[in-house]
């Protein structure tokens, strides 16, 4: 499998669903704080798929398990609940995929410039990142608060390629869910889908691979 990598010279990863199982904090987290809210919690099964793309994705599950509308002051407020209550949680059930570091190690000892391209807030990231020691891996790290137009807009990727010194012409992106597809198919990227939470796939036809193991993909391991 060299040749998949040695078309690009640049790596993108997303980080929730992508490098690290994190649903289980996350999901965690929100109910945690729905109560007080009056809203019950959410069955684990359904938020996972969700956890991936952001705060108000999950609160916007929630509004679709019980069929219910909040208003966007109200799903602030239970963001920010959210937020604290993750907090206390980032930690706990948190772990890299399997391989995932094998596959780091592998792509930046063969001289590819590897970019973290994330929607988590940076300082949640550099939690996870620092406890994993994963920072010798990346060149650039970009989350969603160090952009003016976060993922699925294409200016979080072409901010993070500026930042790290490399162009979309050779660049992968990986990713797991529509905001990653979104950026990188705008961006004239290609992309290559994970697929570690039994998401439905089918309408991700422009990716040059969906995935389920890193470790096929990891030559000579």
């Amino acid at each position: 499998m060299i040749s998949l990598w040695d078309k690009y010279d640049t790596i993108l990863f997303d980080l929730d669903g992508t490098l690290i199982d994190s649903a289980k904090d996350l999901s965690d987290s929100l109910n945690d704080i729905l109560p007080n809210h009056g809203i019950e919690a959410v069955p684990y099964k359904f938020l996972r798929p969700f956890t991936g793309v952001g705060s108000y994705a999950m609160i916007d599950a929630v509004c679709l398990y019980y069929d219910i509308e909040l208003e966007r002051t109200q799903k602030e407020f239970i963001k920010q609940d959210f937020l604290e209550a993750y907090e206390k949680r980032v930690l706990n059930n948190t772990t890299p995929f399997d391989d995932a570091e094998n596959l780091l190690s592998w792509l930046k000892n063969n001289n590819k410039r590897l970019i973290l391209a994330t929607n988590k807030p940076r300082h949640f990231t550099h939690i996870i990142i620092k406890h994993l020691g994963w920072e010798k891996y990346f060149s650039a790290l970009v989350c969603s608060d160090d952009v003016k137009n976060k993922k699925p807009h294409p200016d979080h990727l072409l901010s993070a390629m500026e930042q790290a010194g490399g162009f979309s012409h050779n660049a992968l992106m990986v990713g797991d869910t529509f905001t990653d597809y979104n950026a990188a198919t705008q961006c004239d990227m290609d992309i290559m889908m994970v697929n570690f939470y039994n998401s439905n796939m089918r309408d991700f036809k422009k990716a040059i691979l969906i995935i389920d193991a890193f470790a096929p993909f990891i030559p000579n391991s």
